[in-house]
Protein backbone atom coordinates (compact mmCIF):
# COMPACT_ATOMS: atom_id res chain seq x y z
CA UNK A 1 0.00 0.00 0.00
CA UNK A 2 1.41 3.40 -1.00
CA UNK A 3 1.00 6.28 1.46
CA UNK A 4 1.26 9.97 0.71
CA UNK A 5 2.23 10.84 4.29
CA UNK A 6 4.07 8.95 7.03
CA UNK A 7 3.91 9.99 10.69
CA UNK A 8 5.37 8.62 13.92
CA UNK A 9 4.25 9.40 17.48
CA UNK A 10 6.34 8.29 20.46
CA UNK A 11 4.91 7.22 23.81
CA UNK A 12 1.53 6.65 22.19
CA UNK A 13 0.08 3.61 23.94
CA UNK A 14 -1.88 5.77 26.40
CA UNK A 15 -2.60 9.28 27.61
CA UNK A 16 -1.68 12.29 25.51
CA UNK A 17 0.28 10.25 22.95
CA UNK A 18 -2.69 7.98 22.28
CA UNK A 19 -4.93 11.03 21.92
CA UNK A 20 -2.44 12.66 19.53
CA UNK A 21 -2.63 9.64 17.23
CA UNK A 22 -6.45 9.66 17.35
CA UNK A 23 -6.74 13.36 16.66
CA UNK A 24 -4.20 13.41 13.85
CA UNK A 25 -6.31 10.73 12.17
CA UNK A 26 -9.44 12.80 12.76
CA UNK A 27 -8.02 16.15 11.61
CA UNK A 28 -5.79 15.08 8.74
CA UNK A 29 -8.60 15.05 6.12
CA UNK A 30 -9.12 18.81 6.66
CA UNK A 31 -5.41 19.61 6.94
CA UNK A 32 -3.54 21.50 4.23
CA UNK A 33 -1.00 18.67 4.46
CA UNK A 34 -3.55 16.17 3.15
CA UNK A 35 -2.42 14.92 -0.23
CA UNK A 36 -3.50 11.32 0.11
CA UNK A 37 -3.46 8.32 2.46
CA UNK A 38 -1.71 8.70 5.83
CA UNK A 39 0.11 6.04 7.84
CA UNK A 40 0.66 6.75 11.55
CA UNK A 41 3.08 4.68 13.58
CA UNK A 42 1.82 4.38 17.15
CA UNK A 43 5.02 3.60 19.06
CA UNK A 44 5.50 2.44 22.63
CA UNK A 45 8.14 0.73 24.72
CA UNK A 46 5.92 -2.12 25.94
CA UNK A 47 4.79 -4.39 23.10
CA UNK A 48 1.70 -5.78 24.84
CA UNK A 49 0.46 -2.31 25.76
CA UNK A 50 1.23 -1.02 22.31
CA UNK A 51 -0.70 -3.83 20.63
CA UNK A 52 -3.62 -3.26 22.99
CA UNK A 53 -3.58 0.46 22.20
CA UNK A 54 -3.70 -0.39 18.49
CA UNK A 55 -6.76 -2.60 19.07
CA UNK A 56 -8.42 0.15 21.09
CA UNK A 57 -7.80 2.82 18.48
CA UNK A 58 -9.04 0.65 15.62
CA UNK A 59 -12.23 0.02 17.60
CA UNK A 60 -12.67 3.70 18.52
CA UNK A 61 -16.27 4.79 17.90
CA UNK A 62 -15.36 8.40 17.16
CA UNK A 63 -12.90 7.37 14.49
CA UNK A 64 -15.45 4.97 13.09
CA UNK A 65 -18.26 7.55 13.04
CA UNK A 66 -15.94 10.08 11.36
CA UNK A 67 -14.82 7.46 8.84
CA UNK A 68 -11.25 8.48 9.61
CA UNK A 69 -9.64 5.06 9.18
CA UNK A 70 -9.07 3.39 5.84
CA UNK A 71 -10.96 0.33 7.05
CA UNK A 72 -14.03 2.59 7.23
CA UNK A 73 -13.35 4.37 3.95
CA UNK A 74 -11.11 7.09 5.39
CA UNK A 75 -7.52 8.17 4.85
CA UNK A 76 -5.59 6.95 7.90
CA UNK A 77 -3.96 3.65 8.73
CA UNK A 78 -2.42 3.12 12.16
CA UNK A 79 0.26 0.55 12.94
CA UNK A 80 2.19 -0.29 16.10
CA UNK A 81 5.98 -0.41 16.34
CA UNK A 82 8.16 -0.97 19.39
CA UNK A 83 10.27 2.01 20.45
CA UNK A 84 12.07 2.97 23.66
CA UNK A 85 13.26 6.56 23.31
CA UNK A 86 15.69 6.21 26.22
CA UNK A 87 17.56 3.53 24.23
CA UNK A 88 19.78 4.62 21.33
CA UNK A 89 19.71 1.05 20.05
CA UNK A 90 15.90 1.07 19.94
CA UNK A 91 15.82 4.43 18.16
CA UNK A 92 18.38 3.30 15.61
CA UNK A 93 16.41 0.10 14.97
CA UNK A 94 13.22 2.08 14.37
CA UNK A 95 15.04 4.45 12.02
CA UNK A 96 16.42 1.50 10.05
CA UNK A 97 12.93 0.02 9.81
CA UNK A 98 11.48 3.27 8.48
CA UNK A 99 14.28 3.66 5.95
CA UNK A 100 13.61 0.16 4.64
CA UNK A 101 9.81 0.48 4.59
CA UNK A 102 9.66 4.10 3.44
CA UNK A 103 12.85 4.95 1.52
CA UNK A 104 11.23 8.15 0.28
CA UNK A 105 11.21 9.45 3.87
CA UNK A 106 8.64 10.47 6.49
CA UNK A 107 6.64 13.64 6.99
CA UNK A 108 5.91 14.00 10.68
CA UNK A 109 7.57 13.13 13.99
CA UNK A 110 5.86 13.84 17.31
CA UNK A 111 8.19 13.34 20.28
CA UNK A 112 5.67 12.79 23.04
CA UNK A 113 7.29 10.11 25.22
CA UNK A 114 8.44 11.34 28.60
CA UNK A 115 8.70 10.50 32.27
CA UNK A 116 8.03 12.34 35.53
CA UNK A 117 9.77 10.31 38.21
CA UNK A 118 9.18 10.66 41.94
CA UNK A 119 11.99 11.87 44.14
CA UNK A 120 15.01 14.02 43.40
CA UNK A 121 18.61 12.82 43.29
CA UNK A 122 21.33 12.14 40.76
CA UNK A 123 19.82 8.87 39.60
CA UNK A 124 16.39 10.44 39.06
CA UNK A 125 17.98 13.31 37.15
CA UNK A 126 19.95 11.00 34.86
CA UNK A 127 16.95 8.75 34.17
CA UNK A 128 14.75 11.77 33.45
CA UNK A 129 17.29 13.34 31.11
CA UNK A 130 17.82 10.02 29.31
CA UNK A 131 14.18 9.96 28.25
CA UNK A 132 12.97 13.55 28.25
CA UNK A 133 15.99 15.36 26.84
CA UNK A 134 18.49 12.95 25.28
CA UNK A 135 15.68 10.71 24.02
CA UNK A 136 14.04 13.63 22.20
CA UNK A 137 17.41 14.80 20.93
CA UNK A 138 18.60 11.43 19.61
CA UNK A 139 15.19 10.62 18.14
CA UNK A 140 15.08 13.94 16.30
CA UNK A 141 18.69 13.89 15.12
CA UNK A 142 18.34 10.30 13.90
CA UNK A 143 15.10 10.96 12.03
CA UNK A 144 15.91 14.37 10.54
CA UNK A 145 17.79 13.01 7.51
CA UNK A 146 14.67 11.03 6.61
CA UNK A 147 12.17 13.85 7.08
CA UNK A 148 10.96 15.16 3.75
CA UNK A 149 10.88 18.74 2.58
CA UNK A 150 7.89 20.42 4.20
CA UNK A 151 7.94 17.96 7.09
CA UNK A 152 7.46 18.76 10.75
CA UNK A 153 8.86 17.79 14.14
CA UNK A 154 6.80 18.43 17.27
CA UNK A 155 8.48 18.14 20.67
CA UNK A 156 6.01 17.89 23.53
CA UNK A 157 7.47 19.95 26.36
CA UNK A 158 5.74 21.76 29.20
CA UNK A 159 5.17 25.22 30.56
CA UNK A 160 7.17 24.05 33.54
CA UNK A 161 10.11 24.32 31.15
CA UNK A 162 9.70 28.08 31.46
CA UNK A 163 9.99 27.81 35.25
CA UNK A 164 11.28 31.01 36.88
CA UNK A 165 13.62 29.49 39.41
CA UNK A 166 17.00 29.80 37.71
CA UNK A 167 19.76 32.07 38.93
CA UNK A 168 20.37 35.24 36.88
CA UNK A 169 23.59 33.72 35.50
CA UNK A 170 21.84 30.53 34.37
CA UNK A 171 18.96 32.56 32.99
CA UNK A 172 21.36 34.38 30.70
CA UNK A 173 22.97 31.12 29.60
CA UNK A 174 19.62 29.56 28.70
CA UNK A 175 18.41 32.63 26.85
CA UNK A 176 21.64 32.96 24.87
CA UNK A 177 22.07 29.25 24.08
CA UNK A 178 21.61 28.86 20.32
CA UNK A 179 23.28 25.54 19.59
CA UNK A 180 22.71 21.93 20.50
CA UNK A 181 26.17 21.79 22.08
CA UNK A 182 25.34 24.69 24.39
CA UNK A 183 22.13 23.00 25.53
CA UNK A 184 24.00 19.73 26.08
CA UNK A 185 26.54 21.58 28.19
CA UNK A 186 23.82 23.09 30.37
CA UNK A 187 22.16 19.72 30.92
CA UNK A 188 25.51 18.11 31.76
CA UNK A 189 26.36 20.94 34.16
CA UNK A 190 23.04 20.50 35.93
CA UNK A 191 23.47 16.72 36.26
CA UNK A 192 26.96 17.15 37.71
CA UNK A 193 25.71 19.79 40.15
CA UNK A 194 22.95 17.49 41.40
CA UNK A 195 25.38 14.60 41.87
CA UNK A 196 27.77 16.91 43.70
CA UNK A 197 24.99 18.35 45.87
CA UNK A 198 25.66 21.91 44.69
CA UNK A 199 22.70 22.47 42.35
CA UNK A 200 20.78 24.65 44.80
CA UNK A 201 23.81 26.82 45.52
CA UNK A 202 24.52 27.02 41.80
CA UNK A 203 21.03 28.35 41.07
CA UNK A 204 19.26 25.28 39.68
CA UNK A 205 15.70 24.22 40.60
CA UNK A 206 15.19 20.88 42.35
CA UNK A 207 13.00 19.37 39.64
CA UNK A 208 14.32 16.82 37.17
CA UNK A 209 11.19 17.09 35.02
CA UNK A 210 11.29 20.89 34.88
CA UNK A 211 14.92 21.19 33.80
CA UNK A 212 14.56 18.38 31.25
CA UNK A 213 11.67 20.26 29.63
CA UNK A 214 13.68 23.48 29.67
CA UNK A 215 16.27 21.51 27.75
CA UNK A 216 13.67 20.35 25.21
CA UNK A 217 12.52 23.92 24.57
CA UNK A 218 16.09 25.13 24.15
CA UNK A 219 17.09 22.18 21.96
CA UNK A 220 14.05 22.76 19.73
CA UNK A 221 15.06 26.36 19.20
CA UNK A 222 18.65 25.35 18.46
CA UNK A 223 17.86 22.60 15.93
CA UNK A 224 15.32 24.81 14.14
CA UNK A 225 17.96 27.52 13.79
CA UNK A 226 20.47 24.96 12.50
CA UNK A 227 18.03 23.66 9.86
CA UNK A 228 17.29 27.19 8.69
CA UNK A 229 21.00 27.83 8.22
CA UNK A 230 21.18 24.65 6.14
CA UNK A 231 18.28 25.87 4.00
CA UNK A 232 16.07 22.91 4.94
CA UNK A 233 12.30 23.35 4.92
CA UNK A 234 11.46 21.38 8.07
CA UNK A 235 9.47 23.01 10.86
CA UNK A 236 10.57 22.10 14.40
CA UNK A 237 8.50 23.40 17.32
CA UNK A 238 7.87 22.57 20.96
CA UNK A 239 4.56 22.82 22.78
CA UNK A 240 2.74 22.38 26.07
CA UNK A 241 -0.35 20.14 26.14
CA UNK A 242 -1.52 21.67 29.41
CA UNK A 243 -2.30 20.09 32.74
CA UNK A 244 -3.93 16.86 31.57
CA UNK A 245 -5.60 14.10 33.56
CA UNK A 246 -3.05 11.31 33.02
CA UNK A 247 -1.00 8.90 35.09
CA UNK A 248 1.83 11.43 35.02
CA UNK A 249 -0.28 14.06 36.83
CA UNK A 250 -1.73 11.40 39.16
CA UNK A 251 -5.23 12.25 37.98
CA UNK A 252 -5.08 15.89 39.07
CA UNK A 253 -5.15 17.42 35.59
CA UNK A 254 -8.25 19.35 34.56
CA UNK A 255 -7.92 18.70 30.83
CA UNK A 256 -8.98 15.52 29.09
CA UNK A 257 -6.38 13.76 26.96
CA UNK A 258 -8.13 14.98 23.81
CA UNK A 259 -7.96 18.56 25.09
CA UNK A 260 -4.30 18.00 25.90
CA UNK A 261 -3.67 16.72 22.38
CA UNK A 262 -5.14 19.86 20.80
CA UNK A 263 -1.95 21.94 20.77
CA UNK A 264 0.45 19.16 19.67
CA UNK A 265 -1.96 18.19 16.87
CA UNK A 266 -2.34 21.83 15.81
CA UNK A 267 1.44 22.14 15.50
CA UNK A 268 1.62 18.75 13.74
CA UNK A 269 -1.04 19.10 11.03
CA UNK A 270 -2.61 22.53 11.51
CA UNK A 271 -2.08 25.75 9.60
CA UNK A 272 0.98 27.26 11.30
CA UNK A 273 2.60 28.91 8.30
CA UNK A 274 6.38 28.70 8.33
CA UNK A 275 6.80 29.13 12.08
CA UNK A 276 9.72 27.14 13.46
CA UNK A 277 11.76 27.03 16.65
CA UNK A 278 8.91 28.36 18.77
CA UNK A 279 7.02 27.24 21.86
CA UNK A 280 3.25 26.74 21.56
CA UNK A 281 0.49 26.66 24.16
CA UNK A 282 -3.31 26.90 24.04
CA UNK A 283 -3.11 26.17 20.30
CA UNK A 284 -1.18 29.42 19.76
CA UNK A 285 2.44 30.40 19.48
CA UNK A 286 3.59 31.65 22.86
CA UNK A 287 6.15 34.32 23.53
CA UNK A 288 9.74 33.17 23.61
CA UNK A 289 10.44 31.25 26.80
CA UNK A 290 11.78 33.46 29.54
CA UNK A 291 13.36 32.51 32.79
CA UNK A 292 12.59 35.64 34.75
CA UNK A 293 12.00 35.54 38.45
CA UNK A 294 9.72 37.68 40.54
CA UNK A 295 11.10 38.45 43.96
CA UNK A 296 10.54 41.38 46.28
CA UNK A 297 13.26 43.89 45.62
CA UNK A 298 12.11 46.50 48.09
CA UNK A 299 9.37 47.44 50.47
CA UNK A 300 8.98 46.47 54.11
CA UNK A 301 5.60 44.86 53.59
CA UNK A 302 6.54 42.84 50.55
CA UNK A 303 9.70 41.62 52.22
CA UNK A 304 7.78 40.67 55.35
CA UNK A 305 5.07 38.89 53.44
CA UNK A 306 7.50 37.03 51.22
CA UNK A 307 9.59 35.97 54.21
CA UNK A 308 6.43 34.89 55.97
CA UNK A 309 5.48 32.64 53.05
CA UNK A 310 8.93 31.17 52.68
CA UNK A 311 9.00 30.20 56.34
CA UNK A 312 5.37 29.25 56.87
CA UNK A 313 5.26 27.01 53.82
CA UNK A 314 7.66 24.63 55.53
CA UNK A 315 6.48 24.75 59.13
CA UNK A 316 3.58 26.11 61.09
CA UNK A 317 5.54 27.94 63.74
CA UNK A 318 7.51 31.02 62.81
CA UNK A 319 9.04 33.83 64.78
CA UNK A 320 7.40 37.05 63.55
CA UNK A 321 10.20 39.10 65.09
CA UNK A 322 12.63 37.61 62.59
CA UNK A 323 10.35 38.73 59.80
CA UNK A 324 10.37 42.28 61.07
CA UNK A 325 14.14 42.23 61.38
CA UNK A 326 14.44 41.43 57.68
CA UNK A 327 12.72 44.67 56.68
CA UNK A 328 14.80 47.68 55.78
CA UNK A 329 12.58 50.05 53.82
CA UNK A 330 9.20 51.51 54.81
CA UNK A 331 7.66 51.57 51.35
CA UNK A 332 4.90 49.02 50.73
CA UNK A 333 4.66 47.25 47.38
CA UNK A 334 1.47 45.19 47.23
CA UNK A 335 1.98 43.97 43.67
CA UNK A 336 5.44 42.66 44.47
CA UNK A 337 4.06 40.88 47.53
CA UNK A 338 1.43 39.17 45.40
CA UNK A 339 4.07 38.19 42.85
CA UNK A 340 5.92 36.51 45.69
CA UNK A 341 2.77 34.64 46.72
CA UNK A 342 2.20 33.42 43.20
CA UNK A 343 5.83 32.37 42.89
CA UNK A 344 5.47 30.36 46.09
CA UNK A 345 2.34 28.70 44.73
CA UNK A 346 4.20 27.71 41.57
CA UNK A 347 6.75 25.83 43.66
CA UNK A 348 4.19 23.24 44.64
CA UNK A 349 2.72 22.43 41.24
CA UNK A 350 4.12 24.66 38.47
CA UNK A 351 2.36 22.89 35.61
CA UNK A 352 -1.06 23.23 37.21
CA UNK A 353 -0.46 26.87 38.14
CA UNK A 354 0.84 27.82 34.70
CA UNK A 355 -2.08 26.11 32.97
CA UNK A 356 -4.89 27.35 35.22
CA UNK A 357 -3.58 30.56 36.76
CA UNK A 358 -4.68 31.83 40.17
CA UNK A 359 -8.38 31.85 39.26
CA UNK A 360 -8.24 28.28 38.00
CA UNK A 361 -6.50 27.10 41.14
CA UNK A 362 -9.05 28.90 43.31
CA UNK A 363 -11.87 27.25 41.37
CA UNK A 364 -10.26 23.85 41.86
CA UNK A 365 -9.94 24.51 45.59
CA UNK A 366 -13.57 25.63 45.88
CA UNK A 367 -14.83 22.54 44.05
CA UNK A 368 -12.93 20.30 46.43
CA UNK A 369 -14.03 22.28 49.48
CA UNK A 370 -17.63 21.32 48.79
CA UNK A 371 -16.76 17.67 49.29
CA UNK A 372 -14.67 18.16 52.41
CA UNK A 373 -11.68 20.32 53.25
CA UNK A 374 -9.59 17.43 54.40
CA UNK A 375 -9.43 16.12 50.84
CA UNK A 376 -7.38 19.14 49.80
CA UNK A 377 -3.61 18.83 49.66
CA UNK A 378 -2.29 20.82 52.60
CA UNK A 379 0.07 22.92 50.52
CA UNK A 380 -2.82 24.24 48.41
CA UNK A 381 -4.72 25.32 51.49
CA UNK A 382 -1.66 27.08 52.81
CA UNK A 383 -0.89 29.05 49.68
CA UNK A 384 -4.37 29.76 48.39
CA UNK A 385 -5.29 31.04 51.82
CA UNK A 386 -2.32 33.37 51.59
CA UNK A 387 -3.51 34.65 48.22
CA UNK A 388 -7.00 35.23 49.57
CA UNK A 389 -5.54 37.00 52.55
CA UNK A 390 -3.74 39.59 50.46
CA UNK A 391 -5.68 42.25 52.35
CA UNK A 392 -3.08 41.68 55.07
CA UNK A 393 -0.72 43.62 52.83
CA UNK A 394 -2.88 46.70 53.10
CA UNK A 395 -2.80 46.45 56.90
CA UNK A 396 0.95 46.73 56.77
CA UNK A 397 0.93 50.20 55.22
CA UNK A 398 2.48 52.84 57.45
CA UNK A 399 2.75 50.41 60.38
CA UNK A 400 5.67 50.54 62.75
CA UNK A 401 7.78 47.47 63.30
CA UNK A 402 5.97 46.35 66.45
CA UNK A 403 2.58 46.60 64.78
CA UNK A 404 3.87 44.69 61.76
CA UNK A 405 4.94 41.87 64.04
CA UNK A 406 1.42 41.69 65.46
CA UNK A 407 -0.16 41.72 62.02
CA UNK A 408 2.14 39.03 60.73
CA UNK A 409 1.37 36.94 63.81
CA UNK A 410 -2.32 37.28 63.06
CA UNK A 411 -1.59 36.30 59.46
CA UNK A 412 -0.60 32.86 60.71
CA UNK A 413 -4.13 32.40 61.97
CA UNK A 414 -6.04 34.13 59.20
CA UNK A 415 -4.76 31.53 56.78
CA UNK A 416 -6.36 28.88 58.94
CA UNK A 417 -9.62 30.82 59.11
CA UNK A 418 -9.86 31.00 55.35
CA UNK A 419 -9.31 27.38 54.40
CA UNK A 420 -7.62 25.28 57.05
CA UNK A 421 -8.88 26.05 60.51
CA UNK A 422 -8.65 22.38 61.40
CA UNK A 423 -4.87 22.59 61.10
CA UNK A 424 -4.54 24.40 64.41
CA UNK A 425 -6.85 21.87 66.00
CA UNK A 426 -4.64 19.12 64.64
CA UNK A 427 -1.59 20.89 66.03
CA UNK A 428 -3.22 21.02 69.44
CA UNK A 429 -4.12 17.33 69.19
CA UNK A 430 -0.48 16.56 68.49
CA UNK A 431 0.53 18.73 71.43
CA UNK A 432 -1.90 16.87 73.64
CA UNK A 433 -0.36 13.53 72.65
CA UNK A 434 3.13 14.89 73.20
CA UNK A 435 2.09 16.11 76.63
CA UNK A 436 0.78 12.68 77.58
CA UNK A 437 3.76 10.83 76.12
CA UNK A 438 6.40 13.05 77.68
CA UNK A 439 4.68 13.30 81.03
CA UNK A 440 4.55 17.09 80.98
CA UNK A 441 3.02 18.93 83.92
CA UNK A 442 -0.75 19.11 84.15
CA UNK A 443 -0.57 22.88 83.82
CA UNK A 444 0.47 22.47 80.19
CA UNK A 445 -2.61 20.34 79.51
CA UNK A 446 -4.75 23.06 81.05
CA UNK A 447 -3.03 25.75 79.02
CA UNK A 448 -3.50 23.65 75.89
CA UNK A 449 -7.24 23.51 76.46
CA UNK A 450 -7.28 27.24 77.15
CA UNK A 451 -5.50 27.92 73.86
CA UNK A 452 -7.99 25.74 72.04
CA UNK A 453 -10.92 27.60 73.57
CA UNK A 454 -9.39 30.94 72.63
CA UNK A 455 -8.92 29.73 69.09
CA UNK A 456 -12.55 28.62 68.89
CA UNK A 457 -13.67 32.04 70.10
CA UNK A 458 -11.58 33.78 67.46
CA UNK A 459 -12.83 31.48 64.71
CA UNK A 460 -16.45 31.88 65.79
CA UNK A 461 -16.11 35.66 65.77
CA UNK A 462 -14.63 35.53 62.28
CA UNK A 463 -17.43 33.28 61.04
CA UNK A 464 -20.09 35.62 62.42
CA UNK A 465 -18.62 38.96 61.40
CA UNK A 466 -16.27 38.20 58.53
CA UNK A 467 -13.63 40.15 60.41
CA UNK A 468 -10.55 38.89 62.13
CA UNK A 469 -10.23 40.05 65.69
CA UNK A 470 -6.52 40.62 65.91
CA UNK A 471 -6.64 40.30 69.68
CA UNK A 472 -8.01 36.77 69.58
CA UNK A 473 -5.85 35.80 66.63
CA UNK A 474 -2.67 36.89 68.34
CA UNK A 475 -3.65 35.23 71.61
CA UNK A 476 -4.42 31.96 69.86
CA UNK A 477 -1.26 31.93 67.76
CA UNK A 478 0.99 32.94 70.63
CA UNK A 479 -0.63 30.40 72.93
CA UNK A 480 0.06 27.54 70.56
CA UNK A 481 3.61 28.70 69.93
CA UNK A 482 4.24 28.99 73.65
CA UNK A 483 2.78 25.55 74.22
CA UNK A 484 5.04 23.99 71.64
CA UNK A 485 8.09 25.68 73.12
CA UNK A 486 7.27 24.39 76.60
CA UNK A 487 6.67 20.86 75.38
CA UNK A 488 9.86 20.90 73.32
CA UNK A 489 11.87 22.17 76.30
CA UNK A 490 10.54 19.36 78.46
CA UNK A 491 11.38 16.84 75.74
CA UNK A 492 14.95 18.11 75.49
CA UNK A 493 15.47 17.64 79.24
CA UNK A 494 14.51 13.97 79.18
Amino acid sequence: MAYARIAAVTGANKGIGFAIVRNIALQYPKSSLNNGPLLIYLTARDASRGEQALKDINADSQLRDAKALRSDGGLADIKYHSLDVSSHQSIDAFASFLKKEHPEGIDLLVNNAGVALDGFNGEVVDATLACNYYGVKHMTNTMLPAIKDGGRVVNVASMIGKINKYSPALTKQFESASTEAEMDSLMETWSKAVHAGTHDKDGWPSSAYAVSKTGVIGYTRAVAHHLQKQGRNVLVNSCCPGYVNTDMTKGRGKKTVDQGAATPVKVAVGDIGNITGEFWEHEEMASSPKFTESTPESGTSSRLFFSFLKLANNKFHIQPVRLAQRSHQPQHDKNTAMDAIRAALKDYDPAFYEEQGVDGVLTWIELHETSGRRQLPWEYRELIAAIRAENICTLLDDSDEEEQVKIMTSAIVIRKFYLAAEALELELDILQRDIETLGNPATITTDCNTALNRFFRARQHYAQTGKLTVKYAIIAAEAVNAMRCRVDRNASRR
